[in-house]
This record gives C-alpha cells, sequence and structure tokens, in this order.
C-alpha cells in the first residue's frame, strides 16, 4: 500500500499519501 515509486521510477508524492491515509483514519474515529 505505501509504495514509493510506481513501478516506472517515478516518486509518489508523500505528503499526498500521508493526507490521504491520514484521512481516513481521522474519518474512521469521527
Amino acid at each position: 500500500m505505501l509504495k514509493l515509486d510506481d513501478g516506472d521510477g517515478r516518486p509518489v508524492p508523500r505528503r499526498h499519501v500521508v493526507v490521504e491515509i491520514v484521512t481516513r483514519h481521522y474519518s474512521l474515529l469521527l
């Protein structure tokens, strides 16, 4: 799930990944 690159050498933006995970986790707490 936490891949830092998509297979073609392009780094996935970590900030977007972190924000997405935090948002999902936070929504579970509501």
